[in-house]
C-alpha cells in the first residue's frame, strides 16, 4: 500500500485517531470543512479610478470577497452627475496600450449570458448594476455582486454617465450592455495582499 491509502496513518506519519462514536458522515464534513477553512481568506482587490475624456471623475473601488457566492464592491466616487450611473466590469483589449478607459472592451461575460442586474442568476459576471450620485456628485456606497475576486483581477471596472436599465430595455442593446451610456471613468483591478 502507498503513504496515500494507508489506513492507519496520515501523509505526515501521524497516527489516524478514530472515534467509534462519530458517524462516518460527520467525519467527512469535518474534513471538508478543515479544507475549506483554507480557502476562506478574505481576497482584497482594488481600483482607482482615473476620469475618461476630462470627465472629471474620480475615485477608488474596493472589492472584498469572502469566500462565500457574493462579493461586496465599495464604491468611493466623486465628479458625477447627480443620479444613477451604470457600473461594470470589462475585459481588457490586450492588443492596446493606454489608460483604462481607452483598454475596456466588451463586458466581462465568460458565460455568454444576456446583461441584468448584479444579482440577478442569467447575467454578465461584469453586471453591477448603478450607483447614485448625490446632489454634490459624490457618491460612497457598497453593492453585492454574484462574482469573485479572483474572476476579476486584472481586468477593468467602468463607472458609466447614465443609468444601466439592467437589461430590461426595450432597444436590443439593452441585452448586450444596458444602454448605459458612454465611460466617465474607468480603474485596472489589481489584487492587494
Amino acid at each position: 500500500m502507498g503513504p496515500t491509502a494507508h489506513p492507519y496513518f496520515n501523509l505526515e506519519g501521524e497516527k489516524r485517531v478514530r472515534s467509534r462514536s462519530t458517524h462516518p458522515g460527520q467525519r467527512r464534513v469535518r474534513r471538508t470543512a478543515r479544507i475549506f477553512a483554507c480557502f476562506s481568506q478574505v481576497m482584497r482587490a482594488r481600483a482607482t479610478l482615473t476620469p475618461a475624456m476630462r470627465s472629471g471623475v474620480r475615485g477608488e473601488v474596493r472589492f472584498v470577497d469572502s469566500g462565500g457566492r457574493y462579493m461586496d464592491v465599495l464604491f468611493d466616487v466623486t465628479g458625477l452627475r447627480p443620479g444613477k450611473h451604470g457600473v461594470h466590469v470589462h475585459n481588457e483589449n490586450l492588443r492596446h496600450a493606454g489608460d483604462p478607459c481607452s483598454v475596456a472592451c466588451d463586458h466581462y461575460n465568460p458565460t455568454g449570458d444576456e446583461h441584468g442586474s448584479a444579482t440577478s442568476l442569467r447575467r454578465h459576471r461584469g453586471d453591477m448594476g448603478n450607483i447614485v450620485a448625490g446632489h454634490d456628485g459624490s457618491c460612497r456606497t457598497k453593492v453585492r455582486v454574484l462574482c469573485s475576486v479572483n474572476e476579476i483581477v486584472g481586468k477593468i471596472v467602468v463607472v458609466h454617465a447614465g443609468e444601466d436599465d439592467l437589461g430590461l430595455g426595450s432597444t436590443p442593446s439593452s441585452k448586450v450592455n444596458g444602454n448605459a451610456g458612454a465611460k466617465v471613468a474607468c480603474g485596472f483591478i489589481l489584487r492587494e495582499v
